[in-house]
């Protein structure tokens, strides 16, 4: 999908809602919303941000109920096997609609690393977070 056609399906989405009233018309637009960014992660694995990752594709995670819960599921596929700096963990909560604040990521990636699920390393721009298990072959 390109980026003028997604503008466009945006405009579309805005005029679609526009007669309802304003709870509705909010609700309704970001359904709208939500539902065109699956289409559009689906379709291109887009990478968001600082995300990029070089070309990789980010695990599609779904059904998370926790934050930990969401770092536990990147970090259990091949995704995981790879040192990864805190921005590209919160870039591929965000990429799979999953959004917490920074500093909840942080903790619980301290905590996960406390009780052993993860492993911090250290390297020259500061930490960077892997799975303490191999991932499944």
């Amino acid at each position: 999908m390109e980026v003028d056609e997604i503008k466009h399906q945006i405009a579309t989405a805005k005029q679609a809602v526009e007669d309802l009233a304003e709870p509705l018309k909010t609700q309704a637009f970001g359904i709208i919303l939500s539902k065109l960014l699956d289409e559009i992660i689906a379709e291109k694995r887009v990478p968001i941000g600082e995300a990029a990752f070089l070309g990789e594709e980010v695990p599609l995670i779904s059904g998370a109920d926790s934050c930990r819960e969401a770092i536990a599921k990147l970090f259990a596929s091949d995704w995981g096997r790879k040192p990864r700096n805190i921005r590209q963990i919160i870039d591929a909560m965000k990429l799979n609609a999953i959004y917490y604040p920074d500093t909840n990521v942080a903790v619980e990636l301290s905590r996960m690393t406390k009780i052993g699920l993860l492993r911090r390393l250290r390297d020259q721009k500061g930490f960077t977070y892997v799975s303490a298990k191999p991932a499944p072959t």
